[in-house]
């Protein structure tokens, strides 16, 4: 078991509202997302390497507006829900072959 800290400047009540792990067997990768950065990270499990990030603050496809809840499914599709008066649900498409 380890710890490990993501953005640690981040104020209010901290930078992860939830997070899911991949749906490989080895779950290598954990995707979090953070609703005070409004971004989605993407963590490598073995090494808590943030290996990737997806939006920003705002409005249109592929920006957050509070991001909250995050779910993935077998094929490795990532989906948030937004609160606050984002209210929606996002659906990123996973585009590679590999897990």
């Amino acid at each position: 078991m380890s710890e490990a800290f993501f953005e640690k400047n981040t104020r209010l009540n901290g930078s992860v509202s939830e997070l899911v792990f991949s749906p490989d067997p080895e779950q290598k990768f954990i995707y979090m997302v953070d609703g005070v950065n409004n971004e989605l990270r993407i963590i490598e499990r073995a090494t808590n390497e943030t290996l990737g990030r997806v939006g920003r603050p705002g409005r249109f496809a592929g920006q957050f507006h509070v991001v909250h809840n995050i779910a993935v499914d077998r094929q490795g599709n990532v989906y948030t829900t937004e609160v606050n008066t984002g209210q929606r649900v996002q659906k990123f498409r996973r585009l590679d072959t590999q897990n």
